[in-house]
């Protein structure tokens, strides 16, 4: 662990889009953003932009949705306490499509859905 509490990388066990996958709901949801597994289950009721946008990354990659509405924002800073693994290096690349799924659905959304950047 780090002085700050948070646990060292390489003290996190590697993992799969599946092992994200099984968490995919707001009582227990884990994503990954720039390769790294965050289990945001107790964030969810912070999130500025309400469950719904989060849940659309639930289990899923949710880097591309993050660069694009918060590339400005501190991700270790907020969700550092939260990692609770690494993606495995071949799985990071096999997230390609569902960023691509969650990128399109949240252009879908209204603004009023959507949180100001």
């Amino acid at each position: 662990m780090t002085s700050a509490g948070r646990p060292v990388v390489k003290d996190l066990p590697l993992m799969t889009n599946g092992d994200v996958a099984k968490h995919n709901t707001e009582s227990d949801l884990w994503m990954s953003i720039r390769g790294k597994v965050y289990d945001c289950t107790k964030f969810v009721k912070f999130h500025p932009g309400g469950a719904g946008s989060i849940l659309n990354a639930a289990g899923r990659d949710g880097t591309a949705a993050f660069e694009r509405f918060h590339s400005w924002v501190d991700l270790e800073g907020i969700l550092g306490k939260y990692v609770v693994g690494i993606l495995r290096e071949d799985e990071v690349k096999a997230t390609d499509k569902d960023v691509q799924n969650v990128t399109s659905h949240l252009e879908t959304l209204t603004t009023d859905e959507v949180p100001p950047e």
